[in-house]
């Protein structure tokens, strides 16, 4: 398994990996848009380190969307994503720079965000 990730524009790096744990450094281009998708194998905590972007998440069943934008004091704030919700963000005017902590389902072989990556239909 490669060390680099990437996903389009934005590139990432595995930080680590054991057993079921992986965490990966991303980095995502001012401007860039990661539209709505699912991660139905890994349940997530993303840590954003810097950069500006707005985060919609989506719990399963519910419609209500929430929206984070972080400031600069919210560095390596944290918060979660279960398989299978939807999430998207729009990243501002600065790079944007976070890390993907997974814990993946039993079962399934530890790869990569980019890798378990659902787009949802519109």
């Amino acid at each position: 398994m490669s060390l680099f990730r990437k996903y389009e524009s934005c590139t990432g790096l595995l930080l680590f990996k054991c057993g079921q744990y992986t965490a990966e450094l991303w980095c995502c281009p001012a401007g860039y848009v990661i539209p709505e998708h699912s991660h139905p194998h890994e349940d997530i905590e993303l840590m954003f380190i810097m950069g500006q972007t707005t985060f919609y998440r989506r719990k399963s069943f519910k419609i209500e969307e929430q929206a984070y934008t972080p400031k600069w004091y919210h560095a390596f704030r944290t918060f979660s994503v279960k398989a299978g919700w939807s999430h998207r963000f729009t990243v501002g005017k600065w790079p944007l720079v976070f890390i993907n902590f997974a814990k993946w389902q039993l079962g399934i072989k530890p790869t990569s965000a980019s890798v378990d990556f659902q787009l949802l239909n519109k």
